[in-house]
């Protein structure tokens, strides 16, 4: 389940679409056209029209291990699949073309000019004068499985729309990074090599690209002129969860104490299943830890189904940078979360 930011303008729900009072509608960018046209595994058509509508947004997502490795690996991924493939042409990061980018996503400066749609690319590949798209993603064996050996529509979606108004060109390129746990965990660690990075060439049905970014076009201007969403589907429970959110925020207190109470219900319910499995709980632990100093002692990796690893954690020491004299002022990050806790009568 999503962790929702506060909805931004004041808001009405009737007939499965909800109307809003927002004095401003979001471009459609390269992560929400595909949802719009229903391609996206993540946002369906009512999803994206209301984030549109500034009546959501995930809290903490920059915050997420894949996104921040995404970030951290994408010029690494770049620059290796510049020295690796010299003859597709000359690589550029969107630093060097673009203006630059900083704070709230939602407020950077488009790439292209366009009343409805704004974009952000990735890089560009120019050989003989000729610019094509460069989009950079990192994936992991599971989302990889999930491809079925092509590229995700969504993911098409976004070079679709930066190719339209950029390059227009019958092709572009993906650079993919392909992570694991340990890059989530630490991703400086990762070193592009031939086997985690590649660069794949997909094909660009201009006329087909352009007849549907007219249709996305329309669609996004009867959200403004009616400021409204697209019909939830409550069959969807990517738009079902959006809409218990958005009723649960608009409505009066009785759906928080019917909330409250089922909340409190349940959790009575573990409670009470923890006292009855803490006693095993506890035996278990007991031999865990015999366990392991057995198999140290006999220098055993395996026993039985179980398995002895070693990990090594890196850690920043902030108590000796300080002692130190280092000034950590400028590398540390505060958030404010709020916290709901249970009081124990």
């Amino acid at each position: 389940m999503r962790n929702y930011v506060a909805p931004r303008y004041p808001f009405t729900i009737a007939d499965n679409r909800v109307y809003t009072e927002a004095d401003e509608v979001y471009h459609v960018t390269g992560t929400s056209i595909g949802a719009l046209l229903g391609q996206s595994p993540w946002e369906s058509p009512f999803t994206a029209s209301a984030k549109l509508l500034g009546l959501w947004l995930e809290a903490d997502v920059g915050d997420k291990p894949a996104v921040n490795t995404g970030k951290v690996l994408e010029e690494r991924i770049i620059d290796y699949v510049a020295e690796k493939h010299p003859d597709v042409g000359q690589f550029f990061r969107a630093e060097d073309l673009f203006a630059p980018r900083q704070g709230d996503h939602e407020k950077w400066p488009s790439d292209f000019e366009d009343e409805d749609f704004h974009g952000h690319v990735d890089g560009i590949i120019s050989k003989d004068g000729v610019d094509y798209i460069l989009e950079v993603k990192t994936v992991n064996e599971r989302g990889l499985s999930a491809w079925n050996g092509s590229i995700p529509a969504h993911y098409l979606w976004q070079v679709y729309l930066y190719n339209h108004f950029l390059t227009q060109q019958d092709k572009a390129y993906f650079a993919i990074g392909l992570v694991n746990s340990e890059t989530y965990a630490n991703p400086y660690v990762w070193v592009p090599n031939k086997n985690n990075c590649l660069l794949i060439e997909v094909p660009i049905d201009r006329k087909m690209v352009a007849a549907r970014i007219e249709e996305v076009r329309a669609i996004r201007r009867k959200i403004v002129e009616e400021r409204a969403t697209l019909p939830a589907d409550f069959n969807d429970p990517r738009d079902k969860e959006l809409m218990v959110h958005l009723m649960d925020v608009s409505g009066d207190t009785d759906r928080l104490l019917d909330a409250a109470a089922r909340y409190e219900e349940l959790m009575r319910q573990i409670d009470e299943a923890e006292s009855r499995v803490k006693p095993l709980k506890d035996q278990a632990e007991e031999y865990k830890i015999r366990i392991k100093d057995m198999m140290v002692a006999h220098s055993l990796s395996r026993c039985a189904n179980l398995n002895l690893t070693e990990q090594t954690r890196e850690t920043f020491d902030f108590a000796k940078a300080r002692a130190d004299g280092l000034n950590i002022n400028p590398y540390t990050k505060t958030t404010t979360t709020k916290i709901l806790r249970r009081s124990r009568k």
